[in-house]
């Protein structure tokens, strides 16, 4: 057998290898579809859009190479989540993405399905995302972090960066900032395929593929995560975001094989005041517009522990603020 054949015989077997391992993963997917406990889950989460839902997972295991000899059941987890936050796993949709990883399935957020989430709240009236254009921006307050846009000064398609905003139905409102060289240092610093030394490596990345909404993304879930006032689906969703979901003894368990930014985001506990200060002065309105969504987010069982923890930050207002914040805690006292 001369060298033409022996590499064509190799190619053959390697692709009834795929197809047997890819063929597997499908099947075993099928299979925890069918199991009667997996079908409960699904129809307790999706009631009438269960079918529908499922049927979605074993399209997308289908239709893509990539999850060849993924482990089903953390595709299946990942499917779990998503279906937890009624959100669909179609990646030509942009809500949520179920994607491989180093042989297990990542659960990953799209920027439109924090969106969606927050939305949801009914706290948000405004909430968006977009890129910045050379010659768009005119003025970056370094305080306020407000920017001043115009898109007629655009000069170029070149982007220079992420801008996300939001403003809650209390008026208090908050925009974020990020140029493309923040952007770049922030997607080494927390995803180990984008930063790797390696340039196969670093071509299946998110951040390489598809960088604008991985950029988005980002800049949504930093000013929600730090800023907003987060339901529990939303909590659940930046928990998630970019993990490999398991579940281990009846408890679910996250595992950051990528991208350790969510952890630090979850795990992240403020020091008195800090929320505060970041509004940079106790006689700012917005101030005090913050605390009153936060006690007013706070849920009840939460209440007492929260109000002794941030005494020391509802005492820093005085005059027609104090009296506000005053009042808001004694309504939330009686509720």
């Amino acid at each position: 057998m001369n060298e033409d054949m022996k590499k064509e015989a190799m190619t053959s077997l390697q692709k009834q290898g795929s197809n047997i391992t890819k063929q597997t993963t499908l099947q075993r997917i099928k299979g925890l579809i069918g199991n009667d406990q997996v079908k409960e889950k699904f129809n307790e989460v999706l009631r009438d859009k269960a079918p529908a839902f499922v049927a979605s997972i074993t399209s997308l295991v289908s239709s893509s190479d990539n999850f060849e000899g993924v482990d089903a059941n953390t595709i299946m987890q990942s499917a779990m989540i998503a279906a937890t936050l009624d959100l669909p796993i179609n990646p030509n949709l942009g809500f949520a993405y179920i994607v491989p990883y180093a042989g297990k399935a990542q659960f990953q957020m799209g920027w439109k399905g924090f969106v969606q989430l927050a939305l949801r709240t009914g706290q948000y009236r405004l909430l968006n995302a977009v890129e910045v254009y050379e010659g768009e921006l005119i003025s970056r307050n370094k305080i306020t972090g407000e920017l001043v846009l115009d898109v007629e000064k655009r000069t170029s398609d070149k982007i220079i960066g992420y801008v996300s905003f939001f403003r809650l139905t209390s008026g208090f409102e908050k925009t974020l900032f990020m140029t493309i060289a923040e952007m770049e240092k922030h997607a080494k610093r927390y995803s180990q395929t984008y930063k790797s030394s390696k340039d196969y490596v670093v071509k299946q990345s998110k951040w390489t593929t598809d960088f604008d909404a991985m950029a988005l993304k980002t800049v949504i879930k930093l000013i929600l995560s730090k800023y907003g006032i987060l339901s529990v689906e939303l909590r659940t969703a930046i928990e998630a975001d970019q993990a490999v979901v398991e579940e281990k003894d009846g408890q679910i368990t996250y595992d950051y094989v990528d991208n350790a930014e969510d952890a630090e985001i979850v795990e992240e506990k403020p020091e008195p005041n800090k929320e505060a200060q970041e509004l940079f002065d106790p006689s700012n309105e917005m101030a005090v517009e913050f605390w009153v969504a936060k006690i007013l987010e706070c849920p009840n069982e939460s209440w007492t522990k929260f109000k002794k923890d941030h005494k020391a930050d509802f005492e820093m207002f005085t005059g027609e603020d104090e009296e506000k914040i005053k009042k808001v805690i004694s309504d939330k006292d009686k509720s």
